[in-house]
């Protein structure tokens, strides 16, 4: 992102919400949210600029409520800090989703018909915990993915691609630029354990526009149905300054 404030513009497809960036063009954090694809193949409702709520931004985090008559979805955008060594990250990487944690559970309204959705590059891959993280290509334990642990529980989520029954195909997304080092899985999508998905898969795309493409990383994408509920009509949407059918897709660009 290079913008200094928070900002929501149109392009012809979507809505791109934007976190300040630290300087231009470093850190920021951007939600695009589609324009012309209906939340459900029985209804026709699109989503309007009026209808995302931007609750947090700052140049790692940001923040979005979508929210029609048909659909509430809370957004989280994260991007993590370095941890270091995975078995004593910095500070700073503990810090980072202690404050997340306390942003997803204050700057969030949850109903029992919203689904929380998060957007995470977390510079590390995650260990299995019951409930929350499956086995799939999982990494042995360490005090980073006890971190995250701690924040799936808290915010009572779970990470679809390490799921096999869920995942389809290769599941790296970070390559390094240096012949010594390994790929890894990094970029994770979080989803709401207590959401009733009628089906759900977990991939990365084969194809994505090379603008949006770096050379270290490749996205990662959700596909999921969730059945639709009616709501009282939402109230007049804010920014604060300081499908339904859905497919999720996070890339660092």
């Amino acid at each position: 992102s290079k913008s200094p404030i928070p900002t929501i513009l149109p392009t012809q497809h979507f809505w791109v919400v934007s976190a300040p960036a630290e300087r231009p063009g470093h850190l920021g954090c951007q939600l695009w949210v589609a324009r012309k694809i209906p939340i459900s193949h029985s209804l026709s409702v699109r989503v309007l600029q009026s209808h995302i709520i931007v609750t947090h931004s700052d140049p790692r985090r940001l923040l979005v409520t979508v929210r029609t008559k048909h659909l509430h979805a809370n957004i989280s955008v994260f991007h993590a800090p370095v941890p270091g060594s995975h078995d004593h990250p910095s500070p700073q990487y503990s810090d980072f989703w202690t404050e997340s944690g306390i942003l997803h559970s204050t700057k969030f309204r949850r109903t029992d018909s919203s689904i929380d959705i998060t957007l995470v590059d977390a510079n590390t891959d995650i260990a299995p915990l019951h409930n929350h993280s499956g086995s799939f290509q999982a990494p042995p334990h360490s005090t980073t993915s006890n971190i995250i642990h701690d924040h799936l529980r808290n915010a009572d989520m779970f990470v679809p691609q390490t799921y096999p029954n869920i995942h389809q195909g290769p599941h790296h997304t970070w390559f390094p630029l240096r012949a010594n080092q390994r790929p890894h899985r990094i970029d994770h999508i979080f989803l709401s354990r207590s959401t009733p998905y009628t089906s759900i898969r977990s991939f990365i795309p084969p194809q994505i526009d090379p603008s949006l493409k770096r050379t270290d990383h490749l996205p990662t994408a959700i596909c999921f149905s969730i059945p639709i509920k009616f709501s009282h009509t939402p109230p007049r949407p804010r920014i604060n300054r300081a499908s339904c059918s859905g497919c999720s897709q996070i890339s660092n660009s």
